[in-house]
């Protein structure tokens, strides 16, 4: 399926495993650059490593502010057409 989002640029969080990585996967097979945001940078070399360019990512826990403002910074001049915000749930029971 084509949706037309060849050279967009999203910014996935969570991108490392679950949700966050199979929606970060479909976007780069879609064409899109993906902007990767997790905390197991292992899992996000990966994710690069099968996507190659279209990949970037940026390892850190968005619950902290220093990691929050050197992403914002590393993003400032980067035009993204999408944001998915995701983030690991509550342990499996």
């Amino acid at each position: 399926m084509d949706l037309k989002l060849k050279g967009q640029n999203f910014l996935v969080t969570g991108a490392s495993a679950g949700f966050g990585r199979k929606v970060a996967e479909i976007l780069a097979e879609e064409g899109a650059n993906v902007i990767a945001v997790a905390r197991s940078e292992d899992k996000l070399k990966e994710l690069q490593n099968n996507y190659g360019d279209q990949v970037k990512y940026y390892s850190g826990d968005l619950f902290q502010k220093d990691f929050v403002e050197e992403l914002l910074g590393k993003l400032k001049d980067t035009e993204l057409h999408g944001v998915f915000v995701n983030a690991g749930g509550p342990p499996a029971m």
